[in-house]
């Protein structure tokens, strides 16, 4: 991994460390604030009991920083529907990305609140 930094990445960075965060574009600074947003997420679910992160990443994308990844939860069995129907349904009236969130607001804090307490 050493040989393949240094052969992309021209820095007179030493630490190797500061050459991958060179290589993807990312300052310590956010580096650091990634991990430890990333890592609460983790700490909450299991405080809260739920245990459902499997797996934590700061590894970023093109759509997001980094990422905690769980199982699967069986939501709506009694109704037989799976989460992505339920985001099937809301996703035409959500805004757009660049749009004005401010009347959908109220919607989303009242379904966080709701997971929230039903995730104990």
């Amino acid at each position: 991994m050493a040989d393949f930094v240094e052969n992309l990445v021209e820095t007179d960075e030493a630490d190797e460390y500061l050459k991958m965060l060179t290589l993807i574009g990312r300052s310590e600074a956010l580096d650091t604030g990634v991990a430890v947003h990333e890592i609460c997420h983790y700490l909450i679910d299991r405080i809260n009991g739920t245990d459902r992160i499997v797996h934590v990443s700061i590894t970023p994308n093109d759509q997001w920083e980094g990422a905690c990844i769980g199982k699967q939860p069986k939501a709506f069995t009694k109704a037989g529907l799976d989460p992505s129907d339920v985001r099937a349904v809301v996703a035409p009236v959500m805004p757009s990305p660049g749009e004005d969130h401010s009347s959908t607001a109220d919607v989303v804090q009242s379904v966080f609140q709701y997971r929230h307490l039903a995730a104990g």
